[in-house]
């Protein structure tokens, strides 16, 4: 959910008591509308797609779209792409969202955003922006987006919003081009008075398994990155609930993925076919076979993953091992998430060390 959802704590409370009472709410809509995009980006997991905008779903399909979540039990939607302002119908999307009285949040590259955009988004209402910045300098942030003044207009965008009291989170992908920026940004971030993301994460292109091996953090920044971001709980049990122990993830549980093309996606990173909107009913997709196969999925299913000595240490992602292609398909493990999680139980037991070694004072001692 995008920053400045009013209720993020209430909204996980009722996803967790719909999920124990075996409610199947599609909360979270995550919304490709479009391809297009004016930024390269050489990360972007979606660049095969990138600027082919090519039978995109019409305003009335993606209107339609909207009323048959809002009729299905969504209240939030997240607009993305591509760049969803390269849509020149996206106030007229919004405004629709707001009318059925959804919450919805945009992910923004910023460079489209100037005072009349700014405005139009305050009037309308939305939720909450995420911002994706990419280093904490001009030649940091355009050596990753391949455009010159791309840097400017972000942060002039972040500016623009705040001004009018819109939520805004800067979004960052952590790679090893900028991890040595990453505690400028987030004083950059804490000056324009807004969250800062940054994700450790990145994923490689869709149908380009390893294309994101040389631009990802090595271990020690990996650690090193946990460690200053403060991401181990001192209850490290805390990381994957109970709940979660038996539940792959939230894909195709309480939220799913929409392209522009109308194809439904357990998530936008495990980009299964699960039906086309064109031809099926949003229901009927949503309660379909392929969807209820997803759900059907438990942790006892992944026998690599179940008997795992990181097991309490891990946010397992499927889109990822989807995305991947390795070990096994869906049912195997992710390299990724287990050296993100191998990083975070050296980080845990690193401190535990560090607290033997400390002296134990007795209260009352002499």
């Amino acid at each position: 959910m995008l920053a400045g959802t009013a209720t993020p704590n209430n909204f996980a409370l009722r996803m967790v008591r719909r999920r124990r009472t075996g409610e199947l709410i599609p909360g979270e809509i995550h919304f490709e509308i479009t391809n297009r995009c004016n930024l390269r980006c050489f990360h972007c997991y979606l660049e095969p797609y990138m600027n082919q905008a090519i039978d995109e779903l019409s305003t009335s399909e993606v209107t339609g779209i909207l009323d048959q979540l809002f009729e299905n039990g969504t209240f939030d939607v997240t607009f993305s792409g591509g760049e969803p302002l390269c849509r020149p119908d996206i106030f007229t999307i919004m405004d629709h969202a707001r009318e059925r009285g959804l919450f919805f949040g945009l992910k923004t590259n910023g460079t489209l955003i100037t005072e009349p955009v700014a405005d139009k988004l305050k009037k309308l209402g939305i939720t909450g922006v995420h911002v994706s910045l990419y280093g904490a300098t001009l030649m940091t942030h355009e050596r990753v987006t391949g455009i010159p003044g791309s840097y400017a207009r972000t942060v002039r965008a972040v500016k623009l919003l705040r001004e009018r009291n819109i939520q805004v989170a800067i979004k960052t992908s952590m790679m090893n081009c900028n991890i040595g920026e990453v505690k400028e940004m987030e004083n950059i971030a804490r000056q324009l008075g807004v969250a800062f993301s940054p994700d450790p994460l990145v994923f490689s292109k869709v149908g380009q398994p390893g294309s994101a091996t040389d631009i990802r953090l090595d271990d020690d920044q990996l650690k090193t990155l946990i460690i200053e971001r403060n991401w181990v709980p001192d209850d490290v049990d805390l990381l994957v609930s109970d709940l979660e122990r038996h539940l792959i993830c939230s894909a195709a549980r309480t939220k799913c993925a929409i392209s522009p093309q109308g194809e439904v996606f357990p998530c936008t990173t495990w980009r299964l076919p699960l039906g086309n909107l064109r031809s099926q009913s949003f229901k009927d997709i949503w309660y379909g076979e392929a969807a209820s196969r997803i759900r059907a999925i438990t942790v006892s299913d992944l026998p690599m993953c179940a008997g795992c000595e990181l097991v309490n240490y891990c946010a397992r992602c499927p889109g990822l091992v989807n995305i991947e292609k390795e070990n096994g398909g869906i049912s195997g493990p992710s390299s990724e998430n287990c050296r993100l999680a191998r990083a975070i139980k050296g980080v845990k037991e690193d401190e535990r060390k560090t607290a033997l070694r400390k002296p134990q004072y007795r209260v009352g001692a002499n």
